[in-house]
């Protein structure tokens, strides 16, 4: 049974891997490396420290906050500072991160895949909708169709992958076929009548 080429991260993962050498051509001497200690990570750059329990958070424009709790009242925007990202949150009934309890984030909003900043608008509210388990009628169903996009978007790869080898090969196929005229219809090779002289 051939490996589903959706998990797999290279053509031919049958193949093993192979790679060359590194040989010194004399003496390289001593490399100096100076021990540095790691530098302890703020945990307000985490998109995370800024959930809807954190104390003085900023929440989104009342008018978005209101279309957002149309679609589902257990959702939620907040604004990060230090990434300056909108970010949109569901509040589950269990605890699900130890610095927010019941709050999990869905997605800071930002374009795709550049990450740029977006201002929270229509496009948010359809993201949030297209995530919502009343769209797809479950957590099974939205994963579903998740895996069929993957699916889709590696079939479409490999199509246009194909269709740009044939394109390519194509040409020097074409250009490697013996005719005998030189402009014009060709009317067959010249080499197929050599044995009948």
């Amino acid at each position: 049974m051939e490996p589903d080429p959706l998990y797999t991260s290279e053509d031919r993962p049958d193949r093993p891997v192979t790679g060359g050498s590194w040989a010194s051509t004399g003496d390289v001497g001593d490399i100096p490396i100076t021990p540095t200690k790691p530098q302890a990570l703020d945990p307000a750059q985490s998109l995370h420290y800024f959930g809807p329990n954190r104390f003085g958070v900023q929440f989104g424009p009342p008018a978005f906050r209101r279309d957002l709790h149309a679609i589902d009242p257990r959702l939620e925007v907040t604004w990060h500072p230090l990434a300056e990202r909108w970010l949109i949150w569901v509040q589950q009934p269990e605890v699900t991160f130890w610095m927010h309890p019941g709050w999990s984030l869905l997605f800071p909003v930002q374009s795709h895949p550049s990450g740029a900043y977006l201002p929270l608008d229509a496009r948010t509210l359809a993201k949030v909708w297209d995530r919502s388990p009343r769209k797809w009628g479950s957590g099974a169903a939205y994963y579903e169709r998740i895996v069929q996009e993957v699916r889709r978007d590696y079939a479409r790869q490999q199509a246009n992958r194909q269709q740009h080898v044939r394109d390519v090969a194509g040409d020097v196929y074409d250009h490697a076929q013996i005719s005998v005229s030189m402009c014009g219809p060709s009317n067959g090779s010249k080499f197929t009548n050599h044995h009948a002289e």
